[in-house]
């Protein structure tokens, strides 16, 4: 039986059974093309809830409806990490205005609970990157530009207004991360050197599956990666886990850039407009050395090709000689 006509067949069985496969080497074949991910010619990974969640803003916000004592926030809304937002409404009996006034000072927050006005600062004195708040209809929605890793877990406050009474909100941003978790504007930077050959790391946006290859500096710009020599496991995206895995290392040292992408961001300068956010993921795969080639010369797959493929108990990484098969 001729081998390339028994190859072609063997793919598409494959696909056909195991939709969720990655082609992730060059195969020895010609015409073959890779990577592909079963029939999503997308470049893109997308987790359900990695995505933009459209309906978000029909959601009511929590409102603030209880007069403050003692100077303890009534409620702690925490700023988004895919729109950069938070949103609170005040409630009927505190509906007479903003500590601070949001319609006169935009940027101004209260830097502690007591929020005398000799505290109200800009909300860039705390964060160290600009913000806003916008008052519509009594819900209070406030923007930063980004979340700056050294401020996580920092607040500021606001306090909705009633005839003689206040209600007061905290404004948080979110707590800290994992260093190979993704978030807006952030780099996170991977190696992989023998004996780690596998790494994981997280994208709750949508993640671009070619790589970029960095040439020269610490930024994600250049051209697409023409190697192969990542391999790219997504059985884990619904919960924003990416494996990556190299089964032989280079004979130079080769850095790749991976793209988390966030769609519909509201602009700072224009809320009402949105824009496309992006995470850096640099990983460094270090060339190879006497050691690390004896290693990896045991443990690389000699077929054609190297697929990633789901099993039954989890997914297994392993090595398809369709070329063998065909022999038989």
């Amino acid at each position: 039986m001729d081998r390339h006509y028994f190859f072609r067949w063997a793919l598409l069985a494959l696909a056909v059974t195991a939709p969720g496969i990655i082609v992730t080497e060059a195969l020895g074949h010609a015409g073959a093309t890779v990577p592909m991910k079963g029939s999503d010619k997308s470049p893109r990974l997308q987790s359900s809830q990695g995505r933009q969640v459209l309906g978000k803003d029909l959601v009511k916000p929590e409102e603030c409806n209880k007069t403050t004592t003692e100077d303890k926030p009534v409620m702690t809304v925490t700023i988004d990490e895919k729109s950069l937002q938070a949103k609170f409404t005040c409630g009927n009996a505190f509906a007479s205005g903003t500590v601070p006034e949001i319609g006169t000072s935009p940027r101004k927050c209260c830097k502690d609970a007591a929020c005398p006005s000799e505290n109200e600062v800009d909300i860039s004195n705390i964060l160290d990157v600009d913000g806003k708040a916008e008052l519509s209809n009594h819900t209070v929605t406030v923007t930063v530009a980004k979340v700056p890793d050294n401020k996580r877990g920092e607040k500021f406050y606001y306090k909705c207004k009633g005839s003689d009474n206040t209600c007061l909100v905290a404004v948080a941003l979110p707590s800290s991360l994992p260093d190979n978790e993704c978030a807006i504007d952030r780099t996170v930077e991977l190696s992989l050197s023998a004996p780690q050959t596998t790494v994981e790391f997280k994208c709750n946006g949508e993640l671009v599956t070619t790589p970029i290859e960095v040439k020269t500096g610490a930024s994600c710009t250049g051209g697409q990666a023409t190697n192969k020599l990542l391999q790219l496991d997504d059985s884990k995206a619904q919960n924003h886990t990416y494996t990556l895995s190299v089964a032989k290392l280079p004979n130079a040292t080769t850095k790749l850039c991976y793209k988390c992408v966030y769609e519909g961001v509201p602009q700072l300068s224009d809320t009402t407009k949105t824009e496309t956010r992006t995470c850096s993921v640099m990983v460094t795969v270090a060339k190879a050395t006497p050691e690390s080639s004896e290693t990896s010369t045991s443990t690389a797959p000699t077929s054609a090709a190297s697929i990633a493929y789901k099993s039954l108990g989890g997914v297994t990484l392993g090595a398809i000689s369709l070329s063998a098969l065909a022999a038989n």
